[in-house]
């Protein structure tokens, strides 16, 4: 019989359908009536619970394809798997998807009847591992390398060796990474990734080689007269920001960064912090130096720091406070008791024992003073000789901090209220005394300035006159609320009290009565 080209190609299409439905009977049903060797079993966990969907298949010994099955565990954790053909095949039994447990084949099993096969899976473990180092590929010792399984609080930990290496053995599964430590210039840092599932250890191990980024910020802190300060320390410390450790992290927060600082000894200092970094803007005489790059007041637990936040994307360079705040004017006239303009006095805004700015008044007893915008106590230096005072110094308490400059200018006239005190120097019986020396020493009392003002502490070192011999009357220049005490008679010091030189050498006559200046009075010495 012959056939023509197109006949001999479909007799051909035919007999390979008519083979496969042949072999298809065999795999799948055998002979119409053939009876299959069933393969039944019970498939758990590690921990000794009932593995629902695993997979259970048959293939020829030392494949991987399947000839019969697969066929899943139900819920209970069982399966049967139908072989027809009576033969030597492996037996597979595959964990289901994401669980890291060990595959299991049971080979060249030789198949002629029923049996039973159960499994109870292992946990798959994989290696992490890799080196650490920073930008300039140091490596770092000693530091903590933690991985942790997704969606669980288990993780696993070890720590670089000398080289810098680290390798951990892990189920598995999904892993984050947490490390923390020091390195050189950052005594503490801690970088946790933001991806729960950011290493897959599922199905092998990962060598992953990791990298701190490191920058350096060059810094120089001013003080609030603008210069350079010199002694407070310079910090810097961060709780915040992100950073990258290889190549695809998808992210690493910055938890901490903790780094060595340094003390103005000179007009700058270098500070070492991990790229991805920010420091908060805490501003001026902010309370905490935690979140931010400050430096400290000195004498204070007050710090001035970044008044921008600032995310380190490199090696930076800046002075503190980060961008030159704009300075404020205090300004006014200071008078005496009368009303007059006092020239020459000395006007100081102070700031703890920081340089403060200071400036005297002109002909007009005008002042003027440029400062940061902070707040400030006051402090006045009076000009020697004027209003028969030889020297007096009023300032306000460091704890009130009156003068506040934080939201603009101010203009504060102030008045020192001075009084004159007439002083009639008597001997020990009531005589006129012409030959001696009469002193006010005060090293107590208040006074005030201008309206609203919480006082000023009064010093007045000396101030006196010498009788003659034709008058024993004297003039003594004070201010109200200065506070003389009673020393009394023969005595041996004269601080605080108003006194005469009548008594012996050393010893001196003074007020029996303590004394609060209220305005301009007469007194006797002694009363």
């Amino acid at each position: 019989m012959s056939f023509s080209k197109r006949s001999r190609a479909r007799f051909t299409l035919y007999s390979i359908a008519v083979m496969a439905s042949v072999l298809v009977l065999f795999q799948f049903g055998g002979i119409v009536g053939a009876t299959g060797n069933n393969i039944t079993g019970n498939v758990t966990s590690p921990a000794g619970g009932n593995v629902n969907g695993a997979y259970v298949y048959a293939t020829a010994p030392s494949s991987t394809t399947p000839v019969y099955g697969p066929v899943t565990t139900n819920s209970s954790g069982n399966y049967t798997l139908v072989i027809y053909s009576p033969g030597t095949y492996d037996i597979h039994i595959d964990p289901p998807s994401n669980t890291g447990y060990t595959p299991y084949t049971y080979s060249s099993d030789s198949v002629s009847s029923a049996q039973t096969i159960n499994y109870q899976f292992s946990a798959q473990t994989n290696t992490l591992s890799g080196t650490l180092t920073d930008s300039s590929s140091n490596l770092l010792a000693g530091v903590t390398v933690k991985a942790v399984k997704s969606g669980t609080s288990t993780y696993y930990q070890t720590t670089t060796d000398s080289y810098g290496n680290y390798s951990l053995s892990v189920p598995a599964a999904y892993y984050y990474l947490i490390l923390s430590g020091s390195m050189t210039g950052i005594p503490s840092f801690t970088l946790s990734q933001q991806t729960s599932t950011s290493l897959n250890l599922l199905s092998s191990s990962l060598t992953l080689n990791l990298t701190i980024h490191t920058a350096t910020m060059t810094i120089s802190a001013y003080n609030n007269d603008g210069q350079l300060v010199w002694g407070p320390n310079v910090t810097a410390r961060s709780t915040s920001g992100v950073t990258s450790l290889y190549n695809g992290d998808p992210g690493t927060t910055i938890s901490l960064v903790n780094s060595t600082g340094f003390s103005t000894s000179g007009s700058s200092g270098t500070i070492t912090t991990i790229v991805g970094a920010t420091y908060v803007a805490s501003g001026l005489e902010a309370s905490s130096s935690t979140t931010s790059v400050c430096v400290g007041i000195y004498g204070s637990s007050l710090y001035d720091c970044l008044r921008l936040p600032l995310t380190i994307m490199g090696d930076v360079s800046f002075s503190l406070p980060v961008v030159s705040p704009t300075t404020r004017t205090f300004s006014g006239t200071l008078t005496d008791g009368s009303g007059r303009p006092v020239v020459g006095a000395g006007v100081t805004l102070v700031k703890y024992g920081d340089s403060s700015p200071t400036t005297s008044t002109d002909s007009s007893g005008n002042f003027s003073i440029s400062a940061m915008p902070k707040k400030y106590y006051l402090k006045i230096t009076w000009p020697s000789g004027v209003d028969s005072i030889s020297s007096m110094t009023l300032t306000q308490s460091s704890s009130t901090l009156p003068i506040d400059l934080t939201s603009g200018n101010v203009t504060q006239n102030l008045q020192a209220n001075t009084a004159s005190l007439t002083v009639s120097a008597n001997d020990a019986s009531g005589n006129p005394n012409y030959s001696t020396s009469v002193n006010a020493i005060t090293a107590a009392g208040t006074t005030t300035l201008y309206t609203g003002d919480p006082g000023e502490t009064i010093s007045i070192t000396s101030t006196g006159f010498s009788t003659s011999g034709i008058s024993n009357v004297g003039t003594i220049g004070t201010i109200i609320g200065a506070s003389y005490s009673a020393k009394g008679l023969n005595v041996t010091s004269q601080s605080g009290s108003i006194c005469d030189g009548a008594g012996t050498a050393g010893h001196y006559n003074c007020l029996t009565t303590a004394y609060t200046v209220t305005g301009a009075a007469s007194l006797n010495v002694p009363f």
